[in-house]
């Protein structure tokens, strides 16, 4: 594997973070971001958190904080859908986090394991906090994130108590061994599909399953490539855009254990989710003490207060991030067009290779504007350093408003995370 580029979303910009936004990263809807822990430190997306993210900084395929909003399997073309969907069947601890936040691991009758920036996004945005047992919603009480997670920091992993336990579904071990490196994992995820061919995806909420080697294992992560045939596995696949909090499963001795968490991607070669497209998943056998302490009551849960505003509160922070939202709210109110090459030029870090002034980037703000005129903000959901979102009144409804930056004190925009609270 070329130690090359790396982005999600998180959904969601994709500055070249690693993405996995709501369920689309793409230079229109970015993953979040978030930088490996080794190997490519160029492009990756963290899977964004399922607000739709909708764009990404400069480059049309820059990675992003994944935003919360589903997910995607990406699977080969030359494939029937079919197989994948059986694959995914038979994985029924697998469940849904929130209405198309990303997924998660049952691993106790309690428990669900999911990506931090998923568990964040769940319990800090407005609406029920519920988890999807296939069609069983469950109620969840209290979230742990790891304490060592920030934004762009490597150890995305939480872990979700529910309010009662789930009957009828065994949960799934945690994958203890460190030899996972060249292992054919399992990766199971619901929401979006397509195939590494075409950037084309429908949205059906099924479960998929696809199968992929483990390129690279680092200290805190384990890294996949997605194949083009003939190369890569029977059934290769990878998430995309949207899919943090999934499980990557390893067998061993004729059961499956969970031994990484979806955190962020990078590109391929014609964007989130293409044939080349790498996949960054937390490696669950780095955190085994913090998550058993967890499950034994011994630590408490992580308060998420300091991420929300003050109930009412409209008072965009005087942030990195604050500050280039601001602009763009002044942007979006002006409702001038013209106003848009200069905000580019100023505010929005180009991809490599590209300038941010380009008319692919300037047309996706175009967009942008037409959808945010004459917006009201709301309240401030999510205040971070690099990484704020607001509640906003549209002529369309009530949608998320976001921006991702670089991590620094003058931070360019990274990715704009829109989408449906």
């Amino acid at each position: 594997m070329a130690s090359a580029v790396v982005v999600r979303v998180v959904v969601v910009s994709v500055v070249m973070l690693p993405w996995r936004v709501p369920r689309e990263v793409s230079n229109e809807f970015p993953r979040r971001a978030c930088a490996p822990s080794a190997g490519p430190t160029r492009n990756i997306v963290l899977k964004i958190i399922p607000i739709a993210v909708a764009l990404l900084a400069g480059s049309a395929f820059s990675p992003v904080h994944r935003a919360p909003d589903g997910g995607h399997m990406i699977i080969r073309h030359d494939r029937p859908d079919a197989r994948y969907l059986a694959l995914g069947s038979r994985h029924p601890a697998v469940v849904r986090v929130g209405t198309r936040l990303g997924d998660g691991t049952l691993v106790g009758d309690r428990w669900v394991l999911t990506a931090a920036h998923v568990a964040r996004g769940l319990m800090s945005r407005p609406g029920e906090k519920v988890v999807f047992v296939g069609e069983r919603r469950v109620s969840v009480r209290r979230a742990f994130l790891h304490p060592k997670w920030v934004d762009m920091a490597p150890q995305d992993i939480a872990l979700l108590e529910l309010d009662a336990p789930v009957a009828g579904v065994v949960p799934i071990a945690f994958y203890e061994g460190r030899n996972e490196r060249g292992q054919t994992a399992i990766l199971v995820g619901h929401g979006r599909t397509g195939t590494g061919q075409t950037r084309e995806r429908r949205d059906d909420d099924l479960k998929r399953g696809v199968t992929n080697r483990v390129e690279e294992a680092s200290a805190e992560q384990l890294v996949f490539q997605f194949d083009a045939p003939p190369g890569g596995t029977d059934l290769e696949g990878i998430p995309g855009a949207g899919d943090s909090g999934g499980p990557a499963l390893l067998e061993a001795g004729g059961r499956m254990f969970v031994a990484g968490v979806s955190s962020a991607g990078q590109p391929g070669r014609d964007g989130p989710g293409s044939y080349g497209a790498m996949d960054y998943f937390t490696r669950v056998s780095s955190h085994l003490e913090w998550l058993r302490a967890v499950m034994a009551g011994t630590v408490a849960p992580t308060d998420l207060a300091p991420n929300r505003s003050d109930a009412g509160s409209v008072d965009i922070p005087e942030s990195p991030a604050g500050r280039r939202l601001r602009a763009l709210v002044s942007l979006f109110e002006s409702g001038d067009s013209t106003r848009i090459a200069t905000f580019v030029q100023e505010h929005v870090r180009p991809a490599e290779g590209q300038q941010a002034s380009g008319q692919g980037v300037q047309s996706r703000y175009r967009r942008l504007l037409a959808e945010h005129r004459d917006l009201t903000i709301t309240q401030v959901l999510l205040r971070e350093p690099y990484h704020v979102d607001l509640l906003v009144k549209t002529k369309d409804g009530e949608r998320i408003l976001g921006v991702q930056v670089e991590p620094r004190a003058d931070g360019l925009i990274t990715g704009v995370l829109t989408g449906r609270p």
